[in-house]
């Protein structure tokens, strides 16, 4: 049965294993130092003691940071990347974050459908920063950005 739990420090080697069955780049695949970094949150799925995917990123203060989100090909369009970046969004909100941010590539059409269908909104462009591919920054706000007076929300 498939389970969604947060990462543990022990996840660290199978979360290796499974990025390096998806991202061709080692600059790609999380460090052991930021797996254990004390603003690092994730979530994966396993099933039967095995990672079948993951989302890894970071909070500080009230913004988030989607690093990593990943799924081991034959486990794919089941709906387990909508899960744990659900997972992480609803994580890093309980913790204060008011927004998250991330880079995806531009070519990447499933994952910016994904980031689309959870309301991201596109910032920005970096040309070339995969090497061979730009990578477009995207933004959720997931709370007020600033609180307003009673007197300020009333219409009119």
């Amino acid at each position: 049965m498939m389970a969604l739990r947060s990462l543990r420090p022990e996840d660290g080697e199978k979360i290796q294993r499974i990025a390096k069955n998806i991202f061709s780049s080692p600059s790609q695949w999380p460090s052991f130092l930021f797996l254990q970094a004390p603003s690092t949150r994730g979530w994966v799925v396993e099933e039967n003691d095995s990672l079948l995917g993951y989302a890894i990123g970071s909070i500080v203060l009230d913004e988030a940071e989607l690093s990593w989100i990943g799924v081991l090909p034959q486990f794919r369009r089941q709906g387990l990347g909508k899960k744990l970046l659900q997972a992480f969004i609803q994580g890093v909100q309980k913790e204060g974050a008011k927004q998250v941010f991330l880079e995806v590539r531009a070519d990447n059409g499933p994952a910016i459908a994904l980031y689309d269908s959870f309301g991201f909104e596109r910032i920005a462009l970096r040309r070339g920063y995969y090497g061979d591919a730009d990578a477009i920054v995207m933004r959720l706000a997931i709370g007020p950005l600033r609180q307003e007076s009673p007197e300020r929300s009333r219409p009119g």
